[in-house]
């Protein structure tokens, strides 16, 4: 199976979110709710901060990077399922925002 692309990720968070489909970690990680969720993205957010200062100081590589991002998005995908907000208005609200709403 092919790794699944950002809006497919959303829809198997969703899914299990819903009973639809079961992946454990993201069944645990719901069930253990927002105190887990946001301790997460904080932890992770912070990874993403060292791994970029990291490549900076010529101490990582781009991939540690990816890989720290994919871990933050992992879990602020997890936290609007979670919280019921729907990650394509989101994504909608952060291009207007940035007066990129001549691409909807």
């Amino acid at each position: 199976m092919k790794n699944p692309n950002l809006q497919e990720t959303v829809k198997i968070i969703n899914d299990c979110r819903e009973g639809k489909l079961s992946h454990p970690h993201i069944e645990e990680i719901l069930r253990k709710g927002d105190d887990k969720i946001l301790r997460k993205i904080g932890e992770e957010a912070a990874e993403v901060i060292m791994a970029c200062k990291d490549y900076k100081l010529g101490n990582g590589d781009k991939k540690h990077i990816e890989e720290e991002v994919g871990d933050v998005l992992y879990y602020l995908l997890i936290a609007l399922a979670h919280n019921d907000v729907d990650a394509e208005k989101v994504f909608k609200k952060m291009w207007k925002k940035r007066q990129f709403d001549f691409l909807s």
